[in-house]
């Protein structure tokens, strides 16, 4: 009997996701360190996904409200294995990241264990956490890079 040789897992963008044939990986995650973005973090998986990190004591996720953020009642919630998994890795708050508006919604975890609500829509148990609950910060705008004196103005 022969053994088929596996192939490398392939990540977002075709990322070759395997560190024997790639070594600039990062160590966390095994997504290109450029990828990842972000080091050093502990990756947070759902269904064998990655779904956030936890980066120092907070646990980063980044979605669409669009398609993610619940309708009724108006809520952000988490898959509670993951929150599980986050807290075990050091997190006591989480920061989901609205990747459409820039807004970041912050919430310390007991916070969401004392006033969530659990339930299960089909997609395994969630948490969730009504948004007026959440603290909303705006993205700060981006730095306006300052011209060079005697550049371009025609001297």
């Amino acid at each position: 009997m022969t053994r088929s040789k596996a192939k490398p897992a392939v990540g977002a963008a075709g990322a070759v996701r395997d560190r024997a044939t790639n070594p600039g990986l990062c160590a966390h995650c095994n997504l290109v360190a450029i990828a990842c973005q972000t080091t050093p973090h502990i990756p947070i998986r759902a269904g064998g996904k990655v779904v956030g990190r936890v980066q120092g004591d907070t646990f980063r996720k980044s979605v669409r409200a669009s398609i993610h953020q619940l309708r009724t009642p108006r809520a952000w919630a988490l898959d509670v294995a993951s929150l599980d998994a986050a807290e075990r890795a050091g997190a006591v708050r989480v920061e989901i990241r609205d990747v459409e508006s820039g807004l970041a919604y912050v919430a310390d975890i007991a916070l969401i264990r004392a006033k969530g609500f659990e339930f299960d829509r089909g997609h395994g148990r969630q948490i969730g956490l009504a948004l007026e609950l959440w603290d909303c910060q705006r993205p700060e705008p981006a730095a306006r890079q300052l011209a060079l004196v005697g550049v371009g103005d025609g001297e």
